[in-house]
């Protein structure tokens, strides 16, 4: 700690403060400070390495967010295909299986 007397702020490290930030995920203010570092020190890797991180996480998109249809909808589908036979699963399930079984016997698809 400072002294009482000494009126001089203490000046925070800027990896720190970038790496704190980073943990908040306030992923501009990462960018930002590691740009200055890395204007200062081209090659120091660890800053190199937090601004692509921080980078990555500030476009990373969820799956989940891209989906328009759900798991359950496409699970749960009556109209799709069988993809070895082509065949449709709502509509011919056993001659489907069938197929498949025949195809396993004798090594073919």
């Amino acid at each position: 700690m400072a002294p009482q007397g000494d009126s001089r702020m203490t000046k925070v490290n800027p990896f720190f403060l970038a790496v704190s930030r980073m943990r908040r995920r306030k992923y501009d203010d990462v960018i930002d400070i590691c740009t200055d570092l890395l204007d200062e020190n081209p090659r120091d890797q660890a800053c190199w390495f937090l601004k692509c991180r921080a980078l990555t996480c500030k476009q990373w998109i969820d799956d989940i967010e891209v989906d328009e249809e759900g798991v359950a909808d496409i699970l749960m589908d009556e109209n799709a295909g069988c993809a070895a036979c082509k065949c449709q699963w709502a509509a011919s399930d056993w001659l489907c299986q069938t197929k498949h079984q025949q195809a396993n016997e004798f090594g073919g698809r």
